[in-house]
């Protein structure tokens, strides 16, 4: 289960990229897919409309271990979308459907507010996959 959205670490994994040596793996690349983000209740609440950028990442922390992810950059309107939805859903999932299959169903831990997101993967291939699926491709 450790394809949660970690909402409250996106930030400080960000703002600590450059004392734990981030790899980023693959160019940010604007979504084209047909991706969106429902509630428990089936409401459609991000669309792919709202994201400007995905990619794959790996990070290596200063301890030695190694993190694999999927980070979403949201356009601004995006961004204040997925804050107050975060907000309001904590503690709930939020189902992420691409082509209407359901692919990821995340736990909202905290609100994130500040643009962005990370969806933590267990190897890298499962990432490249993920942001492959959102991305369209």
């Amino acid at each position: 289960m450790k394809r949660y959205i970690y909402l409250f670490i996106a930030c400080i994994l960000l703002l600590s990229c450059s004392a734990c040596g981030i790899h980023k793996e693959t160019e940010p690349k604007k979504p084209s897919g047909d991706m969106v983000m429902k509630d428990e209740a089936g409401n459609v609440r991000i669309t792919i409309d709202d994201i400007e950028s995905v990619n794959a990442r790996t990070i290596t922390l200063t301890s030695g271990e190694t993190s694999y992810m999927v980070e979403l950059e949201f356009t601004e309107e995006g961004a204040v979308k997925f804050g107050d939805v975060t907000t309001e859903l904590m503690g709930t999932t939020l189902g992420i459907y691409v082509d209407g299959e359901l692919i990821c169903e995340p736990k909202i831990n905290e609100a994130i507010t500040q643009g962005s997101s990370v969806i933590n993967m267990d190897t890298y291939e499962e990432a490249r996959e993920l942001a492959d699926k959102i991305q369209g491709d």
